[in-house]
């Protein structure tokens, strides 16, 4: 459970975040190459400005998730 976590800025790479629960977590800046977050909930995370290069979003919640550009989605963007 890592509601309201503060992973700004992290090196999350590799992490393997399946199932997690990321609600109001903030990822912004953090690098999630190679994550895997399959079937995680997302609800208002913050991934501004955040790597995400081969992460894996397969079948996560989206409801006013911040994506890296900065703008909140209730659809999965990656």
């Amino acid at each position: 459970d890592l509601t309201y976590a503060n992973l700004g800025y992290a090196d999350l790479t590799d992490a393997d975040l399946d199932s997690a629960d990321l609600t109001d977590a903030s990822l912004r800046f953090a690098d999630l190459t190679d994550a895997n977050l399959y079937d995680a909930d997302l609800t208002n995370a913050d991934f501004s400005s955040a790597t995400v290069t081969n992460a894996d979003f397969g079948a996560t919640v989206w409801s006013n998730t911040i994506w890296t550009d900065g703008v909140a989605y209730n659809t999965n963007q990656a």
